[in-house]
């Protein structure tokens, strides 16, 4: 009997690539946490930043990319290659 690889049998930690949220990571952003915006050459810092972010804190953030989109806490993780690790 072969195992049926399905998103059920996936860990809870892999995204398919549905999603995922590919942006243009060179784009500048601003990352919104409470009332402290912090602007960012790009995407990738502003990712990073939150990364760096106490998990309370990164919960209630966002990050709008200038010009486009609101990104939620809830959505930064599916930004590119924004997966929140807490390893460094």
């Amino acid at each position: 009997m072969r195992r049926r690889h399905d998103k059920a049998a996936l860990p809870a930690s892999t995204m398919s690539e549905e999603e995922k949220i590919q942006l243009d990571g060179n784009r500048p952003a601003t990352l919104h946490n409470g009332a402290v915006s912090t602007d960012f050459p790009t995407l990738r810092d502003a990712i990073i930043a939150w990364n760096g972010l106490g998990p309370e804190q990164a919960q209630r953030a966002s990050i709008r990319i200038i010009g486009g989109q609101l990104c939620a806490a809830a959505e930064i993780p599916k930004l590119l290659n924004g997966s929140r690790s807490k390893e460094a």
